[in-house]
């Protein structure tokens, strides 16, 4: 009856096993054997029939029969599978005693039951049990499952402490870590992620597709698609070829940066592998040949896709769409929706918006009208794309009147205008002149707490040019003796808008920047009567204005009785600081020299703000004629004077001249800083001089400075270019025991060097 119970049992066929092993029960008032027994219950169990299987092990015990570990492992791991944690925990106490379970065996089945259930707490407690009990440590399986636990429940810093004790007992992180991986790629850290992967490989463990997998779509959600490519290419390498999942992650990371030849290799490659593409990897690339501007290729993939009978799916149709809606070509895009209804597939709110937008594009106001009575039709509700769509057609057409209208229809819906709508609608209202709408819609768009961005001001400020004898003049007989909109941005101030203070700022610099210098001056001393403070950014605004106009010397003399504030060197090198950054140089050295006329003369930050500038625009005679006026006036560099000088120097490739520096700021007591140190290490990095770039390194912790990220980045980047990987690896150990980690780039640097 043994044998025969014991390939009934193997062979799956349970029930004819059940009938035996109770036919020997009848006949023999016993079980069978407990290795038949045992078989007989694993069975019951992979077939889902945990009850069953629990009358099986309750006859084992009742028949006078043992039950041995093995047996008692399959039903809690049965009860667990079904969620029953507790019973199961329950039944090994009940066998072995409260408090007394035999091996890790069992508490890696209840830690694993407890963790799929997101019971973390209890599967830790059970772990604390465990590591307190003598002669039953934790092992590897013990510690992966409760890594995948903490993972899937977010608890990183749990994962990380887990880790730590796997290392500190030296059990060896296996492919069961790759969770940790997906979660700090999850958390958008995919230099620790590689970091993990290379520890991996370093103690000897193969990573999988899984792992790959995990570190892949990482770096590609941060951006750093080369990085992934590369990854890619070491998956090869060692055998492990990507699957469909990493292909179109791939490719759709290259399509949004536009790189689309590369994206065509890799679908080649794909073919070449025989991994057959899905709609999921076609869609991208349509997608990143119509962002492209290559609507051909586009539409000759679009085709091959059906021929090959993959459904392109919502997305695949609505990409095509847009592609011919972007090129005006309408009929077309009619017809690829006619396609789509005739694939099953319903148009949705997207294909109707890009329809919609289409036509408003091409000015064809009653195109969009006509699609957008067929959407309602369809019982396809619109949102707010689709209304502020044929909101910009109505103020294109300059029917402000029915984009009101329309607005109005959306908010009954339910539907919150997003700042697109307001921006649209208060730009539409500003071009026909009707100021005062445009201020009420403003004010409702504040009180809705929808911040306005720089096309909203500048609809708005291109409102003031426009109709300055309006917006811009305050006399008190005219019919608004106040400005509306100063109205509302004292409004911002008052609802905590941080934003105000750069919206006033940005309203009179545009002015300014447009030859409005006189009315931006009238509308200072109104936002000045209405409460505003005067700050050095508005000041430094109006600066700018005045300089574009040529007029500094000028303004310079009024400054004080006008605006009631001593002219100081602070607001000079606002605005000098301004003009550099908007590039006009030559305003800003004029500033300088107009400075001194009223008595006031250049200081550190002056000279180090036009030598900065001078270096960045490589006017480098500029910036040094700067260098030596400022020495010879007198005027003694700062830390960051110097810096930007050895800045230069090493981007001209004077690594010596640039640690001559470093030398004489140390002879006039000086103390360099860790930007210092670093240019430093990097010109002599550059030239190739690895050994002066180690005695700087060395000076540097001699004289107490600790390394921060960027000198490690540096040292082990050339150090990897100049293939001294042992030295590389060591300081990228000692980084990394600090908490700071090299870029992507670095790391498989250091792993190609390492690996050679």
């Amino acid at each position: 009856f043994d044998v025969v119970i014991r390939l009934y049992a193997d062979s799956g066929l349970i029930d004819k096993a059940l009938e035996l092993f109770y036919l020997v029960i009848r006949l023999y008032g016993c079980v069978p054997d407990i290795l038949v027994c045992n078989a007989l219950l694993n069975m019951l169990v992979k077939c889902k029939k945990v009850e069953i299987a629990r009358k099986v092990y309750d006859e084992m015990l009742d028949r006078g029969g043992s039950v041995d570990n093995y047996s008692v492992c399959i039903i809690v791991r049965g009860l667990c599978k079904e969620g029953k944690v507790e019973e199961g925990k329950n039944l090994v106490e009940n066998q072995w005693g409260v408090g007394c379970v035999s091996n890790v065996v069992f508490y890696n089945v209840l830690i694993d039951g407890y963790c799929k259930k997101r019971e973390i707490d209890s599967a830790k407690q059970l772990f604390k049990k465990l590591k307190m009990k003598g002669g039953c440590e934790p092992d590897i399986a013990t510690y992966n499952t409760l890594i995948s636990g903490a993972c899937r429940d977010g608890k990183v810093e749990d994962a990380c402490q887990l880790l730590e004790q796997v290392k500190e007992r030296g059990l060896l992180p296996n492919k069961f870590t790759t969770p940790l991986i997906h979660v700090y790629c999850n958390h958008g850290d995919p230099v620790r992620a590689s970091e993990l992967l290379i520890e991996m490989m370093e103690r000897g463990h193969r990573p999988d597709l899984v792992a790959y997998g995990a570190l892949v779509h990482g770096l590609v959600a941060a951006g750093e698609v080369d990085a992934a490519l590369t990854v890619r290419h070491k998956m090869v390498e060692r055998g492990v070829l990507p699957d469909a999942g990493i292909y179109n992650v791939l490719i759709s990371g290259l399509c949004k940066k536009r790189k689309l030849s590369a994206a065509k290799l890799l679908l080649a490659e794909m073919l070449d592998h025989n991994v057959l593409p899905d709609a999921f990897i076609y869609a991208p690339l349509v997608d990143g040949f119509i962002r492209n501007g290559e609507l051909d290729e586009a539409k000759k993939l679009f085709d091959l896709t059906i021929e090959k009978g993959i459904d392109p799916g919502v997305v695949g149709y609505n990409a095509m769409i847009k592609g011919y809606c972007k090129s005006g070509m309408m009929k077309d895009a009619l017809s690829c929706v006619n396609k789509m209804i005739e694939g099953h597939h319903a148009p949705d709110e997207f294909t109707y918006s890009t329809i919609i937008d289409g036509y408003v594009k091409l000015h064809d106001l009653d195109g969009a009208l006509r699609i957008f009575a067929q959407m309602k039709k369809q019982n396809c509700k619109p949102n707010v794309v689709t209304y502020t769509c044929l909101i910009n057609g109505f103020c294109h057409k300059g029917d402000s009147s029915k984009a009101e209208k329309s607005f109005e229809e959306m908010q009954s819906c339910g539907l919150v205008p997003n700042l697109v709508t307001y921006t649209v609608l208060i730009g539409g209202f500003c071009k026909e002149g009707k100021l005062a709408k445009a201020a009420s819609f403003f004010e409702l768009m504040l009180k809705e707490r929808c911040i306005p961005d720089d096309v909203t001001f500048h609809n708005l400020v291109s409102g003031l040019k426009n109709n300055a004898t309006t917006a811009c003049s305050f006399d008190e007989s005219q019919k608004y003796n106040k400005s509306m909109f100063l109205e509302f941005f004292q409004r911002m101030i008052l609802d905590g808008f941080c934003q105000t203070v750069a919206a006033y700022n940005s309203i009179l610099i545009y002015l300014c920047h447009h030859g409005l210098v006189k009315t931006a001056l009238r509308l200072h001393d109104k936002m000045m009567t209405k409460g505003f403070l005067q700050d050095p950014v508005s000041f430094a605004d109006l600066l700018h204005g005045v300089c574009l106009e040529g007029a500094i010397e000028k303004f310079l003399q009024e400054v004080p009785q006008n605006f009631d504030i001593a002219l100081d060197i602070f607001s000079i090198n606002i605005v000098i600081k301004g003009l550099c950054e908007m590039g006009i140089l030559d305003k800003a050295y004029l500033v300088m020299l107009e400075m001194e006329k009223v008595g006031l003369r250049p200081d550190v930050i002056t000279y180090t703000t036009l030598i900065s500038a001078s270096y960045k625009s490589n006017q480098w005679e500029i910036g040094n004629g700067l260098w030596n006026l400022m020495v010879r006036k007198g005027c003694f560099p700062n830390l960051t004077t110097f810096n930007v000088r050895i800045e230069y120097l090493v981007s001209r490739r004077r690594a010596w001249k640039a640690n001559s520096l470093l030398g004489l700021m140390q002879n006039l007591g000086m103390r360099p800083d860790e930007i210092t140190y670093n240019l430093v290490i990097k010109g002599f990095c550059q030239a190739g001089y690895f050994e002066m770039a180690k005695r700087v390194y060395s000076a540097m912790l001699f004289k107490g400075y600790r390394p921060n990220l960027k000198i490690y980045q540096t040292m082990i980047h050339y150090l990897c270019k100049g293939g001294d990987f042992n030295l590389a690896y060591t300081m990228s150990k000692d980084c990394m025991s600090k908490n700071w980690f090299p870029n992507v780039d670095t790391i498989h640097t250091l792993l190609e060097g390492l690996n050679k």
